[in-house]
């Protein structure tokens, strides 16, 4: 018997659209910073297609708190007419460095990673790929569980691609800092069958960018 796929409740991850810390690279994602012209470019036709994808249906935005996760966010929701809800949980990777310090400064702190990674962080006093992958699989659970509409959560690269990562199963043993492709304004759906198996139905899908002719440059600092 061929697995059913339930249609009703995919949970959509959208990375934020193109910041500052993309195409600056003094600029690091621990310094918080906010969208580009082209970023609010992109976020408003994410939000686009997520009016068309969810049409007629419920549905609950979750935010991460940082700015531009935030600013995305406010974009996206003011084309959906809804109301987000931001959760700490949902913020990027920690790196505990402190918002002062530029990339360069950054790089020269950075620790040499080795396998396993589950307890190896990027540097003194930043969380490690294991807590990461930990906290991605916690909040994703707690959506699921506070949920029974669709949910679309706007996040960043490194926790959205711990989240996938948990949703198909990946152990923790074999966790890498890097594991799928996700760019800005991309939409990537987890979905489950019929049978309650996690699948990842949609990777890092730009197509809605492609179609309204906003151009996809490639971030200098994959890590925001």
């Amino acid at each position: 018997m061929e697995d059913k796929i339930d249609p009703f409740a995919p949970i959509l991850l959208v990375r934020h659209a193109q910041a500052e810390c993309n195409i600056d690279s003094n600029i690091g994602g621990w310094q918080n910073p906010g969208l580009t012209a082209l970023g609010r470019s992109q976020a408003k036709s994410t939000g686009k297609q997520l009016v068309k994808e969810l049409k007629d249906k419920e549905f609950t935005v979750y935010s991460s708190p940082l700015r531009r996760a935030y600013e995305t966010t406010k974009i996206i929701c003011k084309e959906l007419e809804s109301i987000p809800v931001f959760i700490d949980e949902l913020k990027e990777y920690q790196t505990g460095l402190p918002p002062t310090m530029n990339w360069d400064e950054a790089e020269k702190k950075w620790n040499r990673l080795h396998k396993p990674l589950k307890n190896q962080r990027i540097c003194s006093g930043a969380e490690t790929f294991g807590d990461l992958y930990k906290r991605a699989g916690e909040v994703l659970s707690y959506i699921m569980e506070e949920e029974t509409n669709h949910a679309i959560i706007v996040s960043h690269a490194w926790i959205l691609d711990k989240m996938i990562a948990w949703w198909i199963g990946f152990p923790l043993s074999e966790i890498n800092v890097k594991m799928f492709g996700i760019s800005n304004a991309s939409i990537s759906e987890l979905s489950l069958t019929g049978f309650g198996e996690h699948m990842l139905k949609r990777l890092n899908d730009r197509a809605h960018l492609l179609e309204s002719n906003i151009n996809h440059p490639i971030n200098l600092q994959d890590q925001e």
